[in-house]
């Protein structure tokens, strides 16, 4: 199949788009317009590759499962599926190891012939 799928460690990319917003890397320093961040994000894969994009597949750490307001509102938008990972202090396998397991998945079922991490 002829189509990518987007792969986003939110923590990362927000943490490094507050950096270039306000030269700090703190998440509350930032309201986020995810919709757009989604279209601007699908739009560039879509450029780049030529093919339609399959989904974005959106990775946050929660602590203690902590699903927020927001979160509700993630997992409610089209074309995004939400995965939030139980964070343990210091470590990250958790994340990684879902997204490893998404992108073989995908790559195994030939839902998509790119990737975009």
């Amino acid at each position: 199949m002829d189509r990518c799928a987007l792969f986003v460690d939110a923590g990362y990319a927000l943490a490094d788009g507050a950096m270039a917003v306000h030269g700090t890397r703190r998440l509350d320093s930032v309201s986020w317009d995810h919709s757009g961040l989604l279209k601007l994000l699908a739009g560039l894969a879509r450029d780049r590759t030529g093919m339609p994009v399959l989904r974005c597949y959106w990775y946050e750490t929660v602590a203690d499962g902590g699903r927020t307001v927001e979160h509700d509102s993630l997992a409610e938008m089209p074309g995004l599926k939400l995965r939030l990972v139980d964070s343990r202090p210091g470590r990250r396998e958790g994340m990684e190891s879902q997204l490893r397991r998404d992108l073989l998945t995908l790559a195994k079922n030939g839902a998509i012939s790119d990737a975009f991490i």
